[in-house]
């Protein structure tokens, strides 16, 4: 929000946690690169949403993995190399981010009757 980034914000340096930093880029980047399931069924509308959804979901995976990997190298956040500073806190917005993080954990999900 102010142009640090998530490893400054949650002071993870201070906390040693460097190798684990790098342990999920890594794993973000594989998430991100892995190759296609062998459960593809062409030509079905579902399997046109579930490519949409699989391409958006591992350029989110390598999108996250880019922005830790250039605050550790930079130790500036995505705001702060775009030259953006919001001048909101994390602690003055911790309210409305918590909600928002119950709120798609709680969400709606595909329920599949067990009995069928």
């Amino acid at each position: 929000m102010n142009g640090v980034g998530v490893v400054e914000q949650l002071e993870l340096w201070n906390k040693g946690l460097d190798a684990f930093i790098v342990l999920t880029i890594g794993s973000l980047t594989v998430a991100g690169l892995m190759p296609r399931s062998s459960s593809f069924r062409p030509g079905t509308a579902e399997a046109a949403v579930e490519d949409v959804q699989t391409i958006a979901g591992r350029l989110s995976f390598l999108g996250l993995a880019a922005t830790l990997a250039a605050e550790m190298l930079t130790g500036k956040g995505l705001l702060g190399l775009l030259h953006i500073d919001t001048g909101v806190e994390l602690s003055e917005v911790e309210g409305v981010l918590a909600f928002l993080v119950m709120l798609i954990l709680t969400g709606s999900h595909k329920h599949t009757n067990p009995r069928t």
